[in-house]
């Protein structure tokens, strides 16, 4: 496993041990749907992402009008950097989420615990649109073929998607509501 961040807790653990509140076998329900959770999520992303887009090449192209088009090299640029600066920005930040993440009750989790920073955020952005655009999304299916439902951008990034803790609920809450039944 490739791990991006420099974290000197992780020198506790062995190199590629994953923490055990995120091991599949153990948490099963972090995992229940993620795979549909992350296509869905994407889409609402992909949605935003296009919408800003737009009117970042709106406001461009008005620019770019009124400046005989000094601004029209910038379009190319903006259409690389929008979607990087989104997923990094927000999964690095403090919810570990991108907006449609969020929508899904999904986030993002360091395979060893924790949450990403953004060179971990930007790695793990780097890695994914380059699968994509090198295997045509087949790169995605495996996915499939793991456990913990990674692709092979989360592997490297040393990243797993799980459920929200929040939408679960936490464990003594599951107590409770166990003990008021009884």
């Amino acid at each position: 496993m490739v791990n991006f961040t420099l974290n000197p807790d992780e020198t506790t653990r062995p190199l590629g041990a994953g923490d055990p509140e995120l091991d599949p076998l153990l948490r099963p329900d972090l995992y229940n749907g993620i795979l549909f959770k992350r296509i869905i999520a994407y889409a609402i992303d992909a949605i935003i992402i296009s919408l800003i887009l737009g009117a970042t090449f709106v406001g461009l192209g008005i620019l770019g009008i009124v400046t005989f088009g000094a601004t029209f090299g910038i379009m190319g640029f903006a259409l690389f950097i929008i979607p990087f600066a989104y997923h990094t920005f927000l999964i690095g930040g403090p919810n570990s989420a991108t907006i449609g993440m969020g929508f899904m009750n999904v986030e993002v989790k360091r395979w060893v615990g924790g949450h990403p920073d953004y060179f971990q955020a930007a790695a793990q952005t780097i890695l994914f649109y380059g699968s994509i655009a090198l295997t045509v999304w087949l790169i995605l299916l495996i996915a499939f073929f793991s456990s913990s439902r990674r692709c092979l951008h989360d592997f490297f990034s040393g990243t797993v998607v799980v459920a929200k803790s929040d939408a679960l609920g936490s464990k003594d809450k599951i107590e409770d509501k166990m003990m008021d039944q009884i």
